[in-house]
């Protein structure tokens, strides 16, 4: 399992042409192959738990890198501790096999696995990643340094966009040159292995691969262009090589957990919110909270200029520019007065918008469903004024959706190519321009889904589901599929001999299949990590 995070058709088929990426045609030519549906909404967030667990976001309860935690709208940070049901890598290490998942978003704390497991998004280089906690140090060792876990492409240093690059290429080389270590080395039945460099790339350089974007820079962007093919070349070379390692007799599956395109909007949910009535600020301490920040600063600005801080290395940068940084940045939920908010978004990250029923003043959940159904047509009502497709999901409409989890409306905008910012309470509504100059590319439904293998016959496949993957590995280990999995087994790819041979199998019985001890979940995240993972959130553009 190769997971490339974002990874679209729109970029690929194109290098595929131009002959940069013969290893994946390869994978195409003699396989199965086509779009995937992810997530409502389309995040990383909800879209690698339920990859892992064959489980919509209504069961998972995640719809997002954050989530509400108890009667609080203070978003916590989702771990590998707070996701209902069972990664696939679970199961099969409760049957016998043996896993191992480099690389996972979110899955801190590494928890014990029938094999090893190490976690990216979340991680920190100086915490615990990996189980066995042994694992690190054969990380760094496979890498020929330490090993990196992450590249921040929205810290303002990456305005150097030749900067961004060297990183980049720096980090995806020790991570691909682990990953083709432990493919090699060690023992393993299931190998799952997660590359988000792909992600972070087309987040801040969709502007230089699209002609049409606004920030397009002409020659600039010609030859940044590029560098880009030149980044994709290199994973496809990776990709040759595992799956020359791992051998015609293995099963390879190549996929992405959503799509991509151009940012080119954005709309200020909770602007809009506060204008209808449904919302109110604490306008004193917000704008006490500004005056103070604008002076700070001007100080930091006349500062810089003297010792030419811009110049600071980027351990530097990181030690006194995120403290800093981390002081000065309020949060949504911290500018909300709740006492007196009937709606409101806390704070979800910028791809979507999650709307929460304020159930601390309307305890009747019929008034809070009839109050999103009023919200969510108000909404539609002013896209169709002003010529902005608005989409909407109610909790209310899901008979899946445990009470008390998720918002209670889901917003989406002109397909996910606007993004709506919630922590400022002030300016246009919407506007047509990109978020930021490092965020110029957002997330799509239609990922990718590429398989070949002995199991696997050549097709092309329509209407795939990221649900359906996890029951489809079980099915290709001849497992039984739990029935709480939403997906389906993809009977269309499977060659007809091992159909014939092993016929899909449901296994009842409670979500937890029968090994609900098997990961402690009263552990919690230190406030140290949940600091780190907001401060990466805001370093990563999400927030």
């Amino acid at each position: 399992m190769i997971g490339l995070d974002g990874a679209t058709f729109d970029v690929i088929n194109p290098l595929i042409e131009e002959g940069l990426m013969p290893n994946l045609a390869e994978l195409i030519d003699k396989g199965a192959s086509g779009s995937m549906l992810s997530t409502i909404p389309p995040i990383s967030g909800p879209a690698w738990v339920s990859l892992a667990t064959g489980m919509k976001p209504e069961k998972t309860s995640i719809y997002d890198f954050t989530y509400r935690k108890g009667n609080s709208y203070d978003l916590q940070p989702v771990s590998s501790l707070d996701y209902a049901g069972r990664a696939v890598w679970d199961h099969l290490g409760k049957a016998g096999r043996k896993v191992g998942i480099l690389n996972y978003p979110m899955f801190i704390p590494p928890y014990e696995v029938n094999g090893f497991i190490s976690a990216g998004l979340w991680a920190s280089e100086d915490g615990e990643f990996t189980f066995p906690p042994a694992l690190k140090q054969e990380l760094n060792e496979a890498a020929g340094g330490k090993y990196e876990l992450d590249v921040d492409y929205h810290k303002p240093r990456y305005e150097d966009t030749e900067l961004f690059l060297d990183d980049i290429h720096r980090v995806l080389a020790k991570k691909l040159d682990a990953a083709k270590y432990f493919v090699k080395e060690k023992e393993w039945d299931f190998f799952w292995f997660v590359i988000s460099e792909t992600d972070w790339i087309q987040h801040i350089m969709w502007r230089h691969i699209d002609e049409s974007h606004p920030l397009y820079e002409g020659k600039k962007s010609r030859m940044l262009h590029q560098k880009f093919k030149e980044f994709w070349r290199v994973i496809d070379e990776a990709i040759g090589e595992m799956s020359a390692i791992a051998g015609e007799q293995s099963n390879i599956v190549v996929f992405s957990d959503h799509g991509f395109g151009p940012n080119e909007e954005i709309f200020r949910l909770n602007v809009w919110l506060e204008r209808e009535g449904y919302l109110v600020w604490k306008k004193k301490r917000s704008k006490a909270f500004s005056s103070a920040k604008g002076v700070v600063f001007t100080c930091c600005k006349s500062a810089a200029k003297a010792v030419k801080l811009n110049k600071l290395t980027p351990g530097l940068y990181n030690h006194y520019g995120r403290k800093t940084r981390g002081r000065l940045i309020e949060r949504a939920i911290d500018q909300i007065d709740i006492e007196k908010s009937v709606a409101f978004d806390p704070g979800h990250t910028i791809p979507f918008g999650g709307i929460y029923i304020n159930d601390q003043l309307i305890k009747d959940p019929r008034k809070r469903d009839e109050l999103g159904r009023e919200i969510a047509g108000k909404l539609r009502n002013w896209g169709n004024l002003n010529n902005v497709k608005v989409e909407t999901w109610q909790k209310c409409d899901s008979p899946v959706t445990e009470a008390g989890t998720g918002p209670d409306v889901l917003v989406g905008i002109n397909d996910w190519r606007c993004v709506l910012p919630k922590d400022r309470f002030n300016g246009e509504v919407f506007e047509r321009k990109p978020y930021s100059s490092r965020h110029t590319g957002s997330h799509r439904m239609d990922g990718i889904f590429i398989g070949v293998g002995p199991d696997i016959q050549s097709c092309t496949i329509d209407k795939v589901h990221i649900y359906d993957i996890a029951p489809t590995i079980l099915y290709l280990f001849n497992m039984p599929v739990p029935q709480h999995m939403d997906g389906n087994v993809l009977k269309s790819i499977v060659d007809e001999q091992y159909l014939t041979r092993n016929p899909v199998k449901h296994q009842s019985g409670d979500q937890d299949d029968g090994f609900s001890d098997s990961i402690d979940r009263t552990k919690e995240l230190t406030q140290k990590e949940k600091d780190v993972i907001q401060q990466q959130l805001k370093d990563l553009g999400y927030m």
